[in-house]
């Protein structure tokens, strides 16, 4: 008896062992995968995953009301958490020194939610004034920022001059002699490797373009005078710092500067056009048919060969802003007459978004994936992969961009300039009372604005 309830003891306890190292394994390999145990379903579900990272990197991260052990990566090496249940969580990323970032995310079930946009602003802004006394009305960035011209009110009437942001130094600009004085200057349209400068100014009450080059902007050429064009809505080339394409009594035509010549009619009948973004070859039109009235969206090469129809049918004598998003996968397209906006997809050829709001100016983020788009009371941005729509600011808009993150949005209103996320999400008033929109270079760290005093300023926010 003794004997077999020993051999009874032993089996018991080895089946015991072998059940919980099953019941353990089991639980582990769960738990590995992400999954956590709903007591109510009394079943395994899969956990949602959130990918952490922010600028700085290295803060806290607090769930639903309580630190975590983890934090925050940086854009290199990202936090993964597989420890979510599916639905909403309170996020609160700190660091010390640094505004706190706050979001409701939401954990799907085998899916990924990404917080990898974290921008963590100081607490206190670092302030420099670059200049002093010069009474800054009005800013024009180039492309990447690094050249500034400024336009200074004095008793004299406007002076300009380029301030170079990595040597702190400016040098005037337009000489009173070869630009009339009394010149109303309308724009700067800065090339888009930043070495020439198209002004659009009005003398006299009749429009006229020049262009300044050279070594610190000293050579201007009267475009007006020169070719003997009444034109309009001139636009920089994408290959050639020598070219710029133009409207002239509704035809399309292309100036070269270094030989002095304009093309014949590269398309006619054109009611606005854009230059592809990325696809620099290729020129997007809108054009009315004179016979039919019918109106078109057409792509055609720089050289003027390969017009093609794009989108047809559009409305009948109205004027579409064009809004390309780079080789030509999407183009937005904003109504003149009802302000409507739409985007269609150019490789299934269809319709992607179609909203009847009062839309008047449209940008893509870098990478595509979000559109922003408002008028000067509201702006919203439209996310492609969720298919979703936010509501970004209101208020008294002047402008509004994308940051190059493609996650955040700079914000000139009339009392404040403002960085937000594309959802309207953790809101920061940089500067109040601005004369400027802000300037950035990208870096996650540096703006430039004109304050209420008139002076350029640098921040440093990060």
């Amino acid at each position: 008896m003794k004997i077999k309830f020993k051999h009874i003891f032993l089996i018991l306890s080895y089946s015991f062992l072998a059940i919980s190292f099953v019941a353990f394994a089991y639980v582990l390999i769960n738990l590995s995968k992400g999954n956590h145990f709903d007591f109510k379903a009394r079943a395994w579900k899969q956990n949602g995953m959130f990918i952490f990272a922010s600028k700085p990197a290295g803060a806290s991260i607090y769930i639903n009301g309580n630190i975590s052990k983890y934090r925050t990566g940086s854009t290199m090496i990202m936090r993964k958490l597989n420890i979510f249940s599916p639905g909403e969580h309170d996020i609160r990323v700190a660091k010390d020194g640094y505004l706190p970032w706050n979001k409701k995310l939401v954990a799907e079930a085998g899916l990924v939610t990404w917080a990898n946009y974290i921008w963590l602003i100081k607490e206190d802004i670092g302030i420099k004034e670059l200049t002093y006394g010069q009474k800054i009305s009005r800013v024009f960035a180039s492309h990447d920022s690094k050249k500034i011209i400024l336009e200074t009110i004095t008793g004299g009437g406007s002076s300009f001059y380029v301030y170079e942001v990595d040597s702190n130094k400016q040098i005037q600009i337009i000489g009173k002699e070869k630009i009339p004085l009394g010149s109303k200057i309308n724009n700067f349209i800065w090339s888009n490797n930043n070495s020439k400068i198209l002004v659009d100014s009005t003398v006299s009450g009749s429009k006229k373009y020049f262009i300044l080059s050279g070594k610190d902007f000293t050579d201007v050429t009267n475009l007006t005078d020169l070719f003997k064009l009444d034109v309009s809505s001139l636009t920089w080339s994408a290959n050639s710092e020598d070219e710029i394409f133009c409207l002239k009594n509704d035809s399309l035509h292309k100036i070269n500067l270094s030989e002095k010549s304009v093309t014949a009619a590269i398309a006619d009948n054109i009611l606005s056009f854009n230059i592809v973004p990325k696809d620099k070859n290729k020129i997007l039109y809108i054009r009315k048919d004179p016979k039919t009235l019918e109106t078109a969206l057409w792509q055609i090469n720089v050289t003027g060969n390969n017009k093609a129809t794009i989108i047809d049918g559009l409305s009948p004598g109205d004027v579409y802003g064009i809004y390309a998003y780079g080789n030509l996968e999407k183009v937005a397209l904003i109504s003149k007459k009802s302000k409507n906006i739409t985007v269609m997809d150019l490789s299934s050829k269809n319709k992607e978004l179609d909203l009847s709001k009062e839309i008047t100016f449209a940008e893509w983020s870098e990478n595509g994936r979000r559109l922003l788009y408002g008028n000067n009371k509201s702006i919203w941005s439209y996310d492609f992969d969720k298919k979703k729509e936010y509501r970004v600011f209101e208020g008294d808009i002047v402008s509004s961009h994308w940051y190059s993150d493609n996650a955040h949005v700079v914000i000139q209103s009339k009392n404040d300039n403002i960085l937000i996320e594309f959802d309207g999400a953790n809101r920061t008033n940089l500067t109040s009372s601005p004369i400027s929109r802000l300037i950035f270079t990208g870096d996650h760290k540096t703006f430039y604005y004109v304050g209420d005093n008139g002076n350029l300023i640098q921040l440093d926010v990060s």
